[in-house]
């Protein structure tokens, strides 16, 4: 009898184990429960630091760009047009993060943004809906991030 019960109670503690057939639970409306993507930039990659690169401009011979980014989700830009008798253009702000947690949204004020992808060790400048700048200058639009 001892032994019957033991086997009775061990079944049904075990039955909870392994009920779900290795799918997601269920919320209680029903739906499937979807796992969160633990690989997007925002969270698998070392994203806050200092990105320097020289960016195509069409009026000058490149425009030096200088991208803090903190942690905090501020940030501080700093663009010299090179070749030109002008003082750098500062900017400090915050910036948020894509739904895909890929991309950042760098605020400048006067509605005016601008989308970085966020790769290992670069930030990538994006077009103004946030896909990549085609041509032969596209590889140039790259910030590379300063060793600390």
């Amino acid at each position: 009898m001892k032994y019957y019960c033991f086997i009775l109670v061990a079944a049904f503690v075990f039955s909870g184990c392994f009920n779900s057939g290795g799918k997601d639970k269920q919320h209680s409306t029903g739906t499937m429960a979807e796992a969160p993507d633990m690989h997007t930039s925002q969270i698998a990659l070392d994203w806050d630091g200092v990105y320097y690169g020289v960016l195509p401009c069409s009026s000058c011979e490149g425009i030096e760009t200088t991208l803090e980014i903190h942690p905090d989700h501020t940030f501080s830009l700093s663009r010299t047009y090179v070749g030109k008798d002008v003082d750098p253009f500062l900017s400090h702000g915050t910036f948020e993060w894509d739904s895909s947690g890929s991309k950042i949204i760098i605020d400048e004020g006067n509605d005016f943004t601008t989308i970085y992808f966020v790769g290992e060790g670069f930030l990538l400048q994006l077009d103004m809906d946030g896909q990549r700048i085609e041509g032969s200058l596209a590889d140039k639009y790259r910030l590379i991030k300063q060793a600390d």
